[in-house]
């Protein structure tokens, strides 16, 4: 605080300027956040006195951390953005990239919380910037990721041309890095805009494709994705399609041994079979609910089989 001092006296911004970096990485390192916040601040105006660039930047980058740190999303972005123009302006990629990887982390978390709050326009807004920031960072990976959740909100929205084209993205990126785990999600996302483009063929061929790739996933998870399949041939009058992948439905229920995907299961293979003039699946006896309340077949929400039976 004295060389603080004695640098105001003298005008000698550079003295200054180091002073107060180093009094603000003291109360930084104890966790005082306003208190660094103060003199991150006192730094930057004398660094801006000096002009010269590598202090501006410092005094920028430190405050956008501790921004971030009290919960000043705004004001942290703001800080890092600065530091990233002068990064760029000294050429200096290592520099620009570090920043951009804090700025991401930032865009993401803010995302997160606007979609918990059901803020959805301010949510693709963050994700946006964040695909931005990421490409910035070289980060090719979260920029697949954040491609992902746009094409997600971009389906929620309705809006399937915009919600296609970060999908296809995001499953290019997934096919160069051998991403079988991505491709599975990208698949499943643009069966759900076929199907609501009411291109049935176009969403059982990705719903398909999305079962060929996840082989590691549950197994209820699967037997959701069968069941998928199975409406979406039942849907389009192909009955026979219908009835073998309602069959994979039910044998994957019965291995998992979850009353409740299995009623429902077999109240789907029941109903493509007497569409087909053939007997219903029958229960075997290890099959059978252990409990006597009759098994419902509508399925709660707390159930991982979801809404599997269509048909009620």
């Amino acid at each position: 605080m004295e060389n603080a001092e004695i640098g105001a006296r003298e005008d000698d911004y550079d003295k200054m300027f180091a002073a107060n970096i180093g009094i603000a990485d003291l109360f930084e390192l104890v966790k005082d956040y306003k208190q660094a916040l103060f003199y991150f601040s006192r730094a930057l105006q004398a660094g801006e006195k000096t002009a010269t660039p590598t202090h501006i930047a410092k005094a920028r980058f430190a405050l956008g951390r501790v921004y971030w740190k009290l919960n000043d999303s705004a004001l942290a972005i703001q800080n890092y953005e600065h530091f990233i123009k002068l990064a760029q302006m000294a050429d200096d990629v290592a520099s620009t990239s570090e920043a951009a990887q804090h700025l991401l982390q930032i865009h993401t978390a803010c995302a997160e919380k606007f979609k918990e709050d059901g803020e959805y326009k301010a949510c693709r807004d963050c994700y946006d910037s964040a695909l931005e920031t990421a490409v910035l960072a070289e980060n090719w990976e979260m920029a697949g990721e954040m491609r992902y959740q746009l094409g997600l909100l971009y389906i929620d929205a309705r809006d399937t041309d915009t919600a296609l084209g970060y999908l296809t993205e995001f499953h290019q990126y997934c096919v160069a890095t051998n991403n079988k785990i991505g491709q599975g999600k990208a698949n499943e996302a643009m069966s759900e805009i076929f199907e609501m483009l009411d291109r049935a063929s176009d969403a059982v061929a990705h719903m398909e494709k999305y079962l060929e790739v996840v082989g590691s996933v549950g197994l209820l998870t699967k037997a959701k994705a069968a069941c998928k399949i199975g409406m979406l041939y039942y849907r389009v009058g192909d009955l026979e399609a219908a009835e073998r992948s309602f069959q994979s439905y039910y044998a994957m229920a019965r291995q998992a041994k979850d009353v409740r995907t299995l009623a429902s299961a077999r109240v789907n293979l029941g109903v493509v079979r007497a569409a087909l003039n053939r007997p219903p699946a029958v229960l075997m006896d290890e099959d059978q609910p252990t409990y006597s309340r009759p098994v419902l077949v509508d399925e709660g929400p707390d159930n991982d089989s979801d809404s599997d039976d269509f048909f009620k």
